[in-house]
């Protein structure tokens, strides 16, 4: 999704799946789901300045992005599965 900029949240129930998630320039965005996609291994959240927390990681999740979300200071517990990380 790019733009959503009046979109505060996601459906609590993700397509199982989904395998990627990118959320940008989703000014409004306050949270994303408690449970992501048991599936997912990309997670890409930018420009969404009311973010203020991410939800658990999936297990299977490789690559996490956050940039430009001013509101989020911290990430939880990251799984093992991760290979690319990036914090901006």
């Amino acid at each position: 999704m790019d733009g959503c900029g009046e979109l505060q949240q996601l459906p609590e129930q993700l397509p199982a799946g989904l395998i990627s998630l990118e959320c940008s320039n989703c000014s409004a965005l306050e949270q994303l789901p408690v449970h992501l996609p048991h599936k997912l291994e990309q997670l890409t959240v930018s420009g969404c300045k009311a973010l203020e927390q991410l939800p658990k990681l999936p297990p299977t999740l490789q690559e996490l992005e956050c940039s430009r979300c001013s509101k989020l200071q911290q990430v939880p517990e990251l799984p093992p599965t991760l290979l690319i990380f990036e914090w901006r």
